[in-house]
């Protein structure tokens, strides 16, 4: 504060006068006193001489130094608020907690959901979470997590509505969509309709990590990851799919997913069989391998080209992606 500012100056000026007038006994006195203190540290002003320091304060000054010293030792080690933890600290977590590895759900498209002797569209878009969360696993369900946005999302654009969006717990709305959705409660669907109704339409739904070590169910968390076949699933190789026609990848869990779906596919991109889409937030998401794609074959592939997929990063459907609205992610996934 100021007011120990001027306590402090008053002092040195008190201190600088007392050496000027002891002349060379004051220097002797200061010389052992230093001595005496070693290295420890003294706030001092460059311009005035150091004041001498009493017993007390030494022993203060002391026990504030040895704190600050062992305080910025240990600075480097400390995480600091707001920073990620590192690869190998996660990996010194995990070895520390036990931690089952967890598997993906088979992919989901017409031919392996619906069973009535019908024909649907061949399959033109793909629909890629990152790994099922905990209650999706418990539920045996696709985006399972009662707040999260994909059923919501795909009922309204599709016809029906996923439930009556309130709290079975409190009983009260969930805000965050109820009162945004299309569709009444005379439209809610079982979830096992919801899936017929959209695989019907010549969707299919994956996702990018087949199994994986988590604890929890956030994507920052997934370790030792090994990714599904979805190369093969697009290409009509993987269980002799021949209704797939894939012309669109969406990414469903915005950059995050990007991130993984980049990580395990760069050479899908590198070979020019897939292309961002023309957005800004896939241009954002997919710039870096675009580049490698440029460089590697002289130009960046086009969803106009022959075999071309076209890859499209998507705001979140997980509810920990609160940084959008349900009504900002309705109109992107539905531009």
């Amino acid at each position: 504060s100021c007011f120990r500012f001027i306590s402090h100056r008053k002092l040195l000026w008190s201190a600088s006068a007392f050496q000027i007038s002891c002349g060379f006994a004051i220097r002797e006195r200061t010389s052992e006193m230093n001595s005496s203190l070693g290295r420890t540290r003294r706030r001092t002003s460059p311009y005035f001489p150091s004041p001498v320091a009493s017993s007390a304060a030494v022993s203060n000054i002391s026990a504030e130094t040895t704190e600050e010293e062992t305080g910025a030792k240990s600075n480097g080690k400390r995480k600091l608020k707001g920073q990620k933890p590192s690869a190998s600290t996660k990996k010194n977590k995990q070895a520390k907690v036990k931690v089952e590895r967890t598997k993906s759900f088979e992919p989901k498209w017409w031919g392996n959901v619906i069973n009535d002797g019908s024909e649907y569209p061949p399959v033109h878009t793909l629909i890629l979470g990152t790994h099922p969360s905990i209650t999706s696993l418990s539920k045996n369900e696709m985006y399972g997590h009662p707040l999260n946005a994909f059923w919501y999302l795909a009922g309204d654009a599709i016809g029906f509505r996923r439930s009556a969006s309130v709290s079975p717990k409190t009983g009260k709305p969930y805000v965050y969509y109820h009162d945004h959705l299309r569709y009444d409660d005379g439209h809610i669907l079982e979830y096992s309709q919801q899936l017929e109704r959209i695989v019907a339409k010549g969707f299919a739904m994956w996702d990018i990590v087949a199994e994986c070590e988590r604890e929890g169910s956030l994507d920052q968390d997934i370790l030792e990851e090994k990714p599904n076949q979805i190369r093969e699933f697009c290409e009509g190789t993987l269980n002799n799919i021949k209704e797939s026609a894939v012309k669109r990848i969406v990414i469903a869990n915005g950059t995050t997913g990007s991130k993984f779906f980049v990580k395990h596919f760069t050479e899908w991109f590198v070979d020019g069989r897939l292309c961002a889409a023309s957005d800004d937030m896939s241009q954002r998401a997919f710039k870096t391998v675009m580049n490698k794609q440029r460089k590697a074959n002289g130009d960046i592939a086009s969803k106009e080209d022959n075999g071309v997929i076209e890859v499209v990063c998507l705001p979140g459907v997980s509810p920990a992606a609160a940084k959008f609205t349900y009504l900002e992610k309705r109109a992107a996934w539905e531009a």
